[in-house]
């Protein structure tokens, strides 16, 4: 190595030299071979002066072997990315050649360029750095495919090569919330009902700008982009659509929703959701109590001398996925009335609220009326009366309050009599 503006004195015929494989000059050394290069021409230049004092022979060279760039092949190169992700594309490492900008290489080096890095669409693929390292960053500003170029230089000679790119769209990602279900046409569920509601927004996760063509292409008789009709096809310029249940399922996943989405100068790429409705399904027996004596009803009131009775049943609201319904409302609905004894009882509807947390229905039956009632009301005997009074077809329904709406899950006998009741002949409905 030399520093600056200096020279150095190569003496042959000194015993114990060495040359550049460590071998020591033979003494008598007569001819040799000396080699003069740089890594890259702006490292250096300088001259060799041969010298014979003994005849008087000097002679001069300028440096016969340069080292340049000459090639620059890109190398861990990522073509494929998606749209609006960056990636690190690649990295060029410089190839020299021998005293020329272009042949065969003779080796590497990876210091003392300088670096260059094109993109010929860059509505496409984006530089996203300064693009002057030796590695270059790219951005998917589009959709489609172009070309990047990127060049080594030293002081005279320029390499470069040239790679594809393509960005691209994976398949959008849709999502539905809340969960959907149904409780019949234009049912809303109460605020305490929190699992879900009668309409949701489908996203399309990963998707933004272009125009999106959403369709029901599986169960367009239970999921509607319509409240309370039937609509099965719906443009939006956003990526979120609001969907309707206008049925429940029968199986799981039933409903399917195809998103055609085409971005901003790319094509039409799809994607799908498959969902389930659900709703209430049935009821599930909880417990029962009574009957009992009681003085009044509303609530029943036990004390001593009593005048009427008491009974309770409940039920766990159960919907046709498995879930205990916490917070639902429901309703009942009597049909079929039977007089077996002269009487002047009636059979009153009831709505429920629903209760947030609570999955259980609680029907009271109470009669504490001796004044009015014809025939009066009585405390359970010993043993319990077997004349009946009177009997109903007791429907429930699940989803709301107000009579004869929402799901009908159950039907069941309501038998009276003067110091009881029963509830036979229970019977799902779905």
């Amino acid at each position: 190595m030399f520093a600056p503006s200096s020279s150095q004195e190569i003496a042959l015929h000194k015993s114990g030299d060495k040359d550049d494989h460590g071998v020591a000059f033979p003494s008598g050394i007569g001819s040799g071979q000396v080699t003069w290069s740089v890594p890259w021409k702006s490292a250096g230049r300088g001259r060799l002066l041969q010298s014979n004092p003994n005849t008087a022979m000097a002679r001069s060279f300028s440096c016969g072997l340069t080292l340049e760039v000459c090639q620059a092949p890109i190398y861990n190169l990522i073509d494929e990315w998606n749209y609006m992700n960056n990636v690190t594309y690649g990295t060029i490492y410089p190839q020299e050649c021998l005293n020329s900008c272009s042949g065969s290489p003779v080796g590497n080096s990876y210091s003392g360029y300088n670096y260059r890095w094109y993109t010929y669409n860059s509505n496409i693929a984006s530089i996203a750095d300064s693009g002057t390292n030796q590695s270059v960053s790219l951005y998917g500003a589009g959709i489609g495919s172009t070309s990047i170029i990127g060049y080594a230089r030293d002081a005279f000679c320029t390499a470069s090569s040239q790679g594809p790119a393509t960005v691209q769209v994976p398949p959008p990602t849709l999502t539905l919330s809340p969960p959907l279900w149904f409780f019949g046409l234009s049912n809303n569920p109460p605020q305490t009902f929190t699992l879900g509601n009668n309409y949701g927004v489908v996203t399309a996760q990963g998707a933004s700008g272009g125009s999106f063509a959403w369709s029901i292409t599986n169960g367009a008789s239970k999921v509607s982009f319509a409240s309370g009709t039937q609509q099965s096809a719906i443009t939006t310029s956003s990526n979120t659509v609001t969907v309707y249940s206008i049925g429940s399922s029968t199986s799981l996943n039933d409903s399917t929703i195809q998103l055609s989405w085409t971005p901003v100068g790319g094509s039409a790429i799809t994607s799908t959701l498959n969902l389930t409705v659900d709703s209430p399904s049935n009821l599930a027996f909880y417990s029962s109590s009574g009957p009992t004596g009681v003085i009044a009803c509303g609530p029943a009131i036990v004390a001593n001398n009593p005048i009427g009775w008491w009974v309770q049943y409940q039920w766990t609201m159960v919907s046709f996925t498995g879930l205990a319904m916490a917070g639902i409302s429901a309703n009942e609905y009597f049909t079929n009335e039977s007089d077996q004894q002269n009487n002047n009882w009636s059979f009153t509807p009831n709505g429920f609220p629903g209760t947030a947390g609570a999955s259980i229905l609680t029907d009271n039956y109470c009669l504490a009326n001796q004044t009015a009632a014809k025939p009066i009301f009585l405390p359970p005997q010993n043993p319990l009366l077997t004349s009946s009074v009177d009997s109903a077809t007791q429907t429930y329904y699940v989803g709301s309050q107000n009579l004869e709406s929402g799901v009908a899950v159950q039907n069941q006998v309501l038998t009276r009599y003067q110091d009881h009741a029963t509830v036979t002949g229970i019977t799902p409905l779905r």
